[in-house]
């Protein structure tokens, strides 16, 4: 229990030096659980709980304090909302869901003898308390949709074959095109973890967006596609090409499956940097998503950590890397799968999504450390004529807006691991 402030920030603390111990720990496996029982705790998961309440509970300090068991929700007029925390977007404050007069009036009639009120309550049985439950709105507005299946007498337990509802209020069977690469592998694991049907799709599961070799069938019953593939060559020919065919294909595919969201990843900056091939190519394809009629969310991303190595590569004569005189604000490629996957279950934006990782670096500073992650001796400096990718930036071309969702890991806690 958290009394104060400072119980406030030491919880806080505690919890980075529980995450940074539980960083590579998905599932924690009980040992000591019975011998024919499997036991499991999501430790990610408990930790981003304690860390919510934490922060909620910040946010009470002014009308409410810690603790205060005395707090009526028609007193103070801060605690008529609830509370939301996530770690890109901080707390934030919903209105409380209406409850049905089924429910409040025994309670205030406890105000004035609680005895009677809470036997009555009681006497009037399961079903009459599931009957009020089932009125109050969920998420979406319809009736029950977060109640059904938590009525007295049913216990937690869900009808066999459940699935977890996403903000529309059932599961979806997400399809991802690129799904068995670095990005779409862990869009594909994320997604099925919340309970959706996510389909990995790319020419090792007999799907090629290039020829439409095998999406008729992949996108059947999908209701949303995910396209984090990238063309096998950069030759600005090729990457052309690559991205036309495929997604001339794709689009013209959704369409005949009915497909209502389609989210595609691409680059922030990508309008700045049409001097090179590469992001000419991405260009055509974000312009013929929004010309296709389907509902879209493009997600723009900055520079993953993992390619750290491969910017070196690019930029490298001898035992010299030469970057462009540039700020980067690089991203794990886990967050970003993560930001993909929110925005799949979510509602079509019709616009771009910006997310970056937590930090900013000049170019030549994110590669220096990144190659020092994998002891490359490589002498990393800054050309004031240098090209990225080809193209000649400003600055900040490469910086998301300040509007851009925040990744959670930080390159020096993530190249520490490598």
């Amino acid at each position: 229990m958290v009394r104060d402030e400072a119980g406030l920030v030491a919880g806080l603390t505690a919890l980075d030096e529980v995450e940074t111990r539980t960083a590579d720990i998905g599932v924690h496996i009980d040992v000591g659980g019975f011998s024919d029982l499997a036991h499991a705790y999501d430790l990610r998961s408990a930790v981003l709980a304690a860390r919510a309440t934490l922060r909620c509970a910040g946010e009470r300090l002014g009308p409410r304090g810690c603790h205060h068991r005395s707090g009526r929700p028609g007193v103070a007029p801060a605690l008529t909302d609830a509370m939301v925390w996530s770690a890109t977007n901080g707390v934030r404050r919903t209105p409380l869901w209406p409850a049905p007069t089924g429910i409040t009036e025994p309670w205030r009639d406890a105000s004035d003898d609680a005895g009677p009120a809470v036997r009555g309550l009681i006497d009037s049985g399961a079903k009459s308390l599931c009957a009020a439950l089932s009125q109050i709105p969920g998420p979406t507005g319809q009736e029950g949709t977060s109640h059904r299946g938590r009525c007295p007498g049913r216990g937690l337990r869900r009808p066999t074959g459940h699935r977890a509802r996403s903000v529309k209020g059932k599961s979806m069977k997400v399809v991802v095109i690129g799904g068995t690469g670095l990005i779409g592998s862990k869009v594909v694991s994320k997604l099925n973890e919340h309970g959706h049907e996510a389909v990995p799709a790319s020419p090792n599961t007999g799907v090629n967006t290039v020829t439409g070799e095998g999406l008729a069938d992949v996108l059947k019953d999908a209701s949303v596609v995910v396209d984090v593939s990238n063309s096998p060559s950069f030759e600005d020919d090729a990457v052309m090409e690559f991205f036309r065919a495929s997604t001339t294909n794709l689009l013209a595919a959704e369409a005949a499956a009915g497909v209502t969201h389609h989210v595609a990843l691409s680059v922030v900056g990508t309008d700045r940097l049409q001097q090179a091939g590469y992001f000419q190519a991405k260009q055509v394809q974000e312009d013929m998503i929004r010309d296709s009629g389907v509902p879209f969310s493009i997600v723009h991303a900055t520079q993953f950590f993992e390619f750290a190595k491969t910017l070196a590569d690019s930029a490298t004569t001898g035992d010299t890397v030469s970057v462009a005189p540039i700020k980067i604000q690089p991203i794990f490629s886990g967050d970003v799968a993560a930001a993909v996957g929110r925005t799949a279950v979510g509602t079509p934006v019709n616009g771009i999504v910006e997310v970056a990782g937590p930090d900013t670096f000049t170019l030549e500073d994110f590669i220096r450390q990144g190659l020092a992650a994998h002891n490359d001796p490589r002498t990393v400096v800054t050309d004031p004529k240098g090209l990225y990718w080809g193209a000649a930036l400003k600055e900040s071309d490469l910086l998301p807006g300040p509007d851009a969702q925040l990744g959670e890991t930080h390159f020096a806690d993530w190249s520490s691991k490598q």
